[in-house]
């Protein structure tokens, strides 16, 4: 997916969807909740308050059960929005299963995004069989050289795991185990304009100096907030939403649905 910036009014538009947690089977619930309708529904109330939305990222954790069926469901909801889709594996995922589906058409699971002015990043912190994360040595290698090759790009990196503390003592036992050499890499390269994480089923909202660092509440539910132990939180659906700005600046919030699921 990569996409000429003449074709993009200023500013540009997108959406993160992240934690679906599709099931294999459309009968089967998670915590009674039906995730592909609570998945659907954020995604209609995201577009109704965009409705000039261009690209929805979807930032990990797209199934509970990782099985092709899984992606195959959650492909069919997506093909009747006329958006593309770029699409990176979290904990829960099979990445090799989500390739099979979701890396065609409309789907992208390239690590390289181009919208606008922006570069944006989609890279993988995945440790197979693991809830912990990092990220790997040919990603970190990636983004140290599409930041060299692409150093006037206003970039937007995507992770699931997240790099910085939630204040939840549980919940970040599971930050990138090298989440210190990814920050200072980050942080001297002036043209990351932010960095959106997945996983911690929550809002977060802070920065370092003019770097902003954003958390996403899950399409299903949520995490209690501030908890030394795990806990639940709402069952109230979220997403994130952006304004890319061809001259680097970016707004960004969180909307979530009017109604529990």
């Amino acid at each position: 997916m990569e996409t000429q910036a003449s074709s993009y009014s200023d500013p540009v538009t997108i959406l993160q969807l992240t934690d679906t947690h599709f099931m294999a089977d459309a009968d089967s619930t998670l915590r009674d909740i039906d995730t592909a309708l609570s998945f659907r529904e954020t995604l209609d109330y995201a577009l109704q308050q965009h409705p000039g939305a261009r690209l929805v990222l979807l930032t990990g954790d797209l199934a509970e059960e990782p099985e092709v069926v899984s992606y195959q469901r959650l492909a069919d909801v997506l093909t009747e929005y006329d958006l593309d889709f770029a699409c990176l594996p979290g904990n829960h995922d099979d990445y090799p299963n989500m390739l099979k589906v979701l890396n065609q058409g409309k789907f992208s699971c390239g690590k390289q995004q181009f919208i606008g002015d922006w570069q944006i990043l989609m890279l993988d912190t995945q440790i197979p069989g693991s809830c912990e994360g990092t990220l790997n040595q040919q990603d970190f290698e990636l983004l140290e050289q599409s930041l060299a090759q692409q150093s006037g790009q206003n970039t937007l990196i995507c992770i699931h795991h997240h790099c910085i503390k939630t204040n939840s003592e549980w919940m970040d036992t599971m930050l990138i185990k090298n989440h210190q050499e990814f920050m200072a890499l980050v942080q001297k390269n002036q043209q990351v304009k932010a960095v959106v994480m997945g996983h911690i089923h929550q809002e977060l909202d802070a920065s370092i100096g003019n770097l902003k660092l954003w958390g996403t509440p899950s399409t299903c539910f949520q995490f209690k907030r501030n908890s030394d132990k795990f806990a639940w939180g709402e069952r109230i659906p979220g997403y994130r939403w952006f304004e890319l700005y061809a001259d680097g600046r970016l707004e960004s919030g969180v909307d979530y649905l009017p109604h529990a699921v």
